[in-house]
């Protein structure tokens, strides 16, 4: 990883927690640049895509997706994909949740 988002995609890799929150502030004193004005007002510059997005690659190279933007409070959410899902029965029915429905 180099460019622009290197010192964002060490940070999460160095981390080492499940759920990394972050303002955008923290963000932008990270790269040590400013966010474009995209990334305050759509949550598509945020989508965890591999291609044509520096961005997204910082992130999901350093095994993190964006779980969550809150605009109002200018926060992130950045969280470690489950790898593990338990699949629940109801006899032959299966229990469908968000996590099962995300895989």
């Amino acid at each position: 990883m180099k460019g622009k988002y290197q010192s964002l995609y060490e940070h999460l890799r160095r981390s080492g927690k499940e759920e990394v929150s972050l303002s955008l502030a923290q963000i932008e004193s990270l790269i040590e640049d400013e966010l474009p004005d995209s990334a305050r007002e759509s949550k598509a510059w945020w989508s965890n895509r591999s291609k044509g997005a520096l961005q997204a690659q910082a992130w999901m190279s350093a095994g993190y997706f964006v779980d969550d933007v809150d605009f109002e409070k200018k926060r992130v959410i950045f969280r470690k994909p489950i790898i593990r899902y338990e699949v629940k029965r109801d006899g032959e029915t299966i229990l469908w949740n968000g996590d099962m429905v995300k895989a």
